[in-house]
């Protein structure tokens, strides 16, 4: 565990009766690596979370446990006080709504007809069906374009239809998994407007995956961080980035450098190092920033060391993430 990920909230309890999700110590192995390992977390009412990890970091395992595809070797979920297993599972299921990356929708369908489908796979029929693809239609900005078949939507028109689709029987928690990739800006507030109508008309809750931080940041209320099967970090924004300060510096230093860089670049945070292939890399968590930067010019004059691999961060959840996985998010290594 870094410093800074020692400073960052973590989860304190799973027991608030308004939780519509709750997860406890979640656990799979495939063979003889184990891809989610007692894995923990809660989602409130009408809570937007955001869920967060590196590609490989057992993200989509954890989610395929959590709305029930995949049963867990250890641990338990509930969803609206329901365990999701036993003879409870197909009721705690359909208070679940799941809209996935991939596309699931008939092209050469209307609108209308795919909702229409796919609203009597979940048992609707006659004015209730009729009266719920309508609303999915409107709370999607979708009526007047109900009459076209979706291959000629546009990739952000079929984004919103998907989540339609996964809407239609009125679930209490939604999974949107990567809901505006490869849609324009226009579409990608249509979907913002769409999550949050979700919680503000209905109280819906939302599990918000997304590789696009700036739209976690700007969505969600909360946020969990996880990596290699385990949870990293839980809390707000302003929570999660309070321990990195006024910001990151970090700096690539050639092997043999003097000691003394590190203890005189401790009194403007905390200093940790990294190795890199041709020495270390000091990473400053900086109280104030420009001091700190100040600090490094004049030691690298002094101590004549080069300064072509420095780099600044601002506290955000991408240098927060990259931090603490040592990984962007999309990284795969």
């Amino acid at each position: 565990m870094s410093a800074v990920q020692g400073l960052i909230p973590q989860p304190s309890g799973l027991d608030r009766e308004d939780d519509v999700l709750t997860a406890e110590g979640l656990t799979k192995t495939f063979g003889t690596r184990t891809v989610v390992d007692g894995l923990s977390l809660r989602v409130g009412a009408g809570e937007i979370l955001g869920f967060l990890g590196p590609n490989g970091a057992g993200k989509s395992t954890a989610i395929a446990m959590l709305t029930g595809i995949l049963p867990p070797d250890r641990g338990a979920v509930t969803i609206d006080g329901l365990p999701l297993g036993g003879r409870t599972a197909r009721t705690a299921k359909s208070r679940i709504g799941v809209v996935p990356q991939e596309i699931a929708l008939y092209p050469s369908l209307t609108a209308r007809q795919n909702l229409r489908f796919f609203a009597g796979v979940q048992g609707l029929r006659g004015a209730a069906r009729a009266e719920r693809v309508d609303w999915a239609l409107e709370v999607t900005g979708l009526t007047d374009r109900a009459a076209d078949t979706v291959s000629s939507y546009s990739g952000g028109m079929q984004r919103r239809l998907n989540i339609a689709a996964g809407l239609l029987h009125r679930p209490k928690l939604v999974f949107l998994d990567e809901p505006t990739v490869g849609v324009d800006a226009q579409s990608r507030g249509l979907i913002f407007e769409t999550v949050l109508r979700l919680r503000r008309e209905l109280g819906m809750s939302v599990v918000y995956t997304s590789h696009y931080m700036p739209e976690v940041e700007q969505l969600c209320d909360r946020i969990v961080i996880i990596d290699r099967g385990r949870l990293l970090a839980e809390g707000t924004r302003d929570e999660l980035v309070a321990p990195l300060g006024d910001g990151l510096l970090r700096w690539e230093l050639p092997a043999g450098a003097p000691e003394a860089v590190r203890r005189e670049l401790a009194a403007h945070g905390r200093v940790e190092s990294e190795d890199t292939p041709g020495g270390t890399a000091l990473v400053i968590t900086a109280h104030d920033l420009a001091r700190a930067l100040r600090a490094v010019t004049d030691l690298a004059v002094r101590h004549r060391l080069p300064l072509t691999g420095l780099r600044l961060d601002r506290p955000d959840l991408e240098s927060l993430f990259l931090h603490l996985t040592g990984r962007a998010i999309r990284d795969g290594s």
